[in-house]
Protein backbone atom coordinates (compact mmCIF):
# COMPACT_ATOMS: atom_id res chain seq x y z
CA UNK A 1 0.00 0.00 0.00
CA UNK A 2 3.18 2.08 0.47
CA UNK A 3 4.68 4.06 -2.22
CA UNK A 4 8.30 2.53 -3.44
CA UNK A 5 10.50 5.61 -4.36
CA UNK A 6 13.70 4.35 -3.47
CA UNK A 7 15.45 1.46 -2.78
CA UNK A 8 15.12 1.78 1.04
CA UNK A 9 10.98 2.02 0.54
CA UNK A 10 11.75 -1.51 -1.02
CA UNK A 11 13.89 -2.54 1.94
CA UNK A 12 11.64 -1.69 4.38
CA UNK A 13 8.40 -2.78 2.61
CA UNK A 14 10.63 -6.48 2.19
CA UNK A 15 10.99 -6.18 5.87
CA UNK A 16 7.41 -5.51 6.53
CA UNK A 17 6.50 -8.46 4.29
CA UNK A 18 8.95 -10.82 5.93
CA UNK A 19 7.71 -9.76 9.42
CA UNK A 20 3.85 -9.87 8.89
CA UNK A 21 4.83 -13.45 6.85
CA UNK A 22 3.59 -11.95 3.23
CA UNK A 23 6.53 -12.83 1.69
CA UNK A 24 7.52 -16.30 2.57
CA UNK A 25 10.01 -17.33 -0.56
CA UNK A 26 11.85 -20.09 0.52
CA UNK A 27 8.46 -21.81 2.14
CA UNK A 28 9.20 -20.85 5.93
CA UNK A 29 8.70 -17.69 7.27
CA UNK A 30 12.15 -16.09 8.67
CA UNK A 31 13.10 -15.95 11.92
CA UNK A 32 12.88 -12.46 14.21
CA UNK A 33 16.81 -12.62 14.89
CA UNK A 34 17.48 -13.15 10.94
CA UNK A 35 15.30 -10.15 10.03
CA UNK A 36 17.27 -8.42 12.90
CA UNK A 37 20.38 -9.50 11.75
CA UNK A 38 19.61 -8.28 8.22
CA UNK A 39 18.01 -5.11 9.33
CA UNK A 40 21.48 -4.12 11.06
CA UNK A 41 23.44 -5.18 8.13
CA UNK A 42 21.61 -2.94 5.83
CA UNK A 43 21.86 0.13 8.06
CA UNK A 44 25.80 -0.43 8.37
CA UNK A 45 26.82 -1.57 4.87
CA UNK A 46 23.92 -0.77 2.21
CA UNK A 47 21.84 2.14 3.51
CA UNK A 48 24.48 4.44 2.68
CA UNK A 49 25.29 4.08 -0.66
CA UNK A 50 22.02 2.52 -2.28
CA UNK A 51 19.43 3.42 0.35
CA UNK A 52 18.27 7.14 -1.41
CA UNK A 53 18.86 5.53 -5.55
CA UNK A 54 15.77 5.09 -7.38
CA UNK A 55 15.07 0.98 -8.10
CA UNK A 56 15.74 1.82 -12.02
CA UNK A 57 19.33 2.95 -11.01
CA UNK A 58 20.39 0.47 -9.27
CA UNK A 59 21.99 -2.33 -11.59
CA UNK A 60 24.61 -4.74 -11.63
CA UNK A 61 27.79 -2.37 -11.57
CA UNK A 62 26.86 -0.39 -8.56
CA UNK A 63 25.88 -4.21 -6.46
CA UNK A 64 29.45 -5.05 -7.50
CA UNK A 65 30.80 -1.49 -6.40
CA UNK A 66 29.26 -1.87 -3.01
CA UNK A 67 30.47 -5.44 -2.65
CA UNK A 68 34.34 -4.73 -4.15
CA UNK A 69 33.61 -2.05 -1.45
CA UNK A 70 33.26 -4.00 1.72
CA UNK A 71 35.74 -6.45 0.70
CA UNK A 72 38.43 -3.57 0.07
CA UNK A 73 37.63 -3.06 3.92
CA UNK A 74 38.37 -6.37 4.61
CA UNK A 75 34.72 -7.57 5.18
CA UNK A 76 34.12 -10.70 3.72
CA UNK A 77 31.15 -12.64 5.10
CA UNK A 78 29.04 -9.96 5.74
CA UNK A 79 29.66 -8.78 1.72
CA UNK A 80 28.35 -12.33 1.16
CA UNK A 81 24.42 -11.33 3.66
CA UNK A 82 24.83 -7.80 2.14
CA UNK A 83 24.67 -9.66 -1.61
CA UNK A 84 22.16 -11.88 -0.30
CA UNK A 85 19.87 -9.14 1.43
CA UNK A 86 19.94 -7.05 -1.80
CA UNK A 87 19.22 -9.99 -3.99
CA UNK A 88 16.34 -11.20 -1.86
CA UNK A 89 15.10 -7.65 -1.81
CA UNK A 90 14.51 -7.11 -5.40
CA UNK A 91 13.41 -11.09 -5.73
CA UNK A 92 10.76 -9.56 -3.76
CA UNK A 93 10.03 -6.35 -5.72
CA UNK A 94 9.88 -8.65 -9.36
CA UNK A 95 7.19 -10.22 -7.19
CA UNK A 96 5.32 -7.19 -6.42
CA UNK A 97 5.83 -5.84 -10.04
CA UNK A 98 8.12 -3.32 -8.78
CA UNK A 99 11.07 -3.79 -11.31
CA UNK A 100 11.11 -6.27 -14.01
CA UNK A 101 14.15 -7.58 -13.68
CA UNK A 102 16.56 -8.81 -10.55
CA UNK A 103 19.80 -7.00 -10.93
CA UNK A 104 21.59 -8.69 -8.16
CA UNK A 105 20.26 -12.85 -9.91
CA UNK A 106 22.77 -14.81 -11.02
CA UNK A 107 25.61 -13.48 -9.59
CA UNK A 108 28.31 -15.09 -7.89
CA UNK A 109 28.95 -14.86 -4.29
CA UNK A 110 31.82 -12.05 -4.33
CA UNK A 111 34.15 -13.35 -0.98
CA UNK A 112 34.33 -16.97 -1.16
CA UNK A 113 33.11 -19.00 1.14
CA UNK A 114 35.54 -20.84 4.18
CA UNK A 115 34.58 -23.62 5.84
CA UNK A 116 35.67 -23.44 9.24
CA UNK A 117 38.93 -25.13 9.61
CA UNK A 118 38.62 -25.61 13.65
CA UNK A 119 38.60 -29.03 15.13
CA UNK A 120 38.96 -29.76 19.07
CA UNK A 121 41.72 -31.75 20.45
CA UNK A 122 41.00 -34.98 22.48
CA UNK A 123 41.98 -32.98 25.70
CA UNK A 124 39.81 -30.05 24.85
CA UNK A 125 36.89 -32.30 23.90
CA UNK A 126 37.07 -34.18 27.63
CA UNK A 127 37.19 -30.65 29.10
CA UNK A 128 34.41 -29.22 27.19
CA UNK A 129 32.31 -32.35 27.79
CA UNK A 130 33.22 -32.52 31.66
CA UNK A 131 31.98 -29.06 31.51
CA UNK A 132 28.80 -30.09 29.95
CA UNK A 133 28.29 -32.73 32.05
CA UNK A 134 28.67 -30.53 35.45
CA UNK A 135 28.51 -26.71 34.46
CA UNK A 136 29.57 -25.57 37.95
CA UNK A 137 33.23 -27.33 37.75
CA UNK A 138 33.72 -24.60 35.42
CA UNK A 139 34.71 -21.51 36.45
CA UNK A 140 34.68 -17.65 34.75
CA UNK A 141 38.00 -15.23 36.01
CA UNK A 142 35.69 -14.15 38.60
CA UNK A 143 35.31 -17.06 40.35
CA UNK A 144 31.45 -17.85 39.15
CA UNK A 145 30.41 -21.17 37.86
CA UNK A 146 29.10 -21.34 34.48
CA UNK A 147 25.18 -21.30 34.09
CA UNK A 148 24.01 -24.13 32.02
CA UNK A 149 20.70 -25.99 32.67
CA UNK A 150 20.67 -29.88 32.67
CA UNK A 151 18.92 -29.80 29.13
CA UNK A 152 21.11 -27.83 27.56
CA UNK A 153 24.21 -29.57 29.04
CA UNK A 154 22.41 -32.78 27.29
CA UNK A 155 21.98 -30.66 24.46
CA UNK A 156 25.39 -30.13 24.07
CA UNK A 157 26.72 -33.45 24.81
CA UNK A 158 24.49 -34.52 21.85
CA UNK A 159 25.53 -32.20 19.50
CA UNK A 160 28.96 -33.33 20.38
CA UNK A 161 28.24 -36.92 19.77
CA UNK A 162 26.34 -36.87 16.93
CA UNK A 163 27.75 -34.22 14.98
CA UNK A 164 24.71 -32.45 14.49
CA UNK A 165 24.01 -28.87 14.58
CA UNK A 166 22.14 -27.39 17.87
CA UNK A 167 18.96 -26.42 16.23
CA UNK A 168 19.19 -30.08 14.69
CA UNK A 169 19.63 -31.40 17.97
CA UNK A 170 17.02 -29.09 19.52
CA UNK A 171 13.95 -29.42 17.42
CA UNK A 172 14.49 -33.58 17.90
CA UNK A 173 11.42 -35.83 18.26
CA UNK A 174 11.49 -38.95 20.04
Amino acid sequence: AQKIRNFDDLVQAYFTACEGGTWIPKGKRKKDQTIAAERSLYERHIKKELGRRPLGEIGRPEIKALTRGMLGAGIATQTNHAHALIRQAFSYAVEEELVEINPAMGMAAPAPKRARERVLSDAELKAAWGAFKDPTSVKDEHGKALLISKGVGIALRLTTLLLQRRAEIATMRA
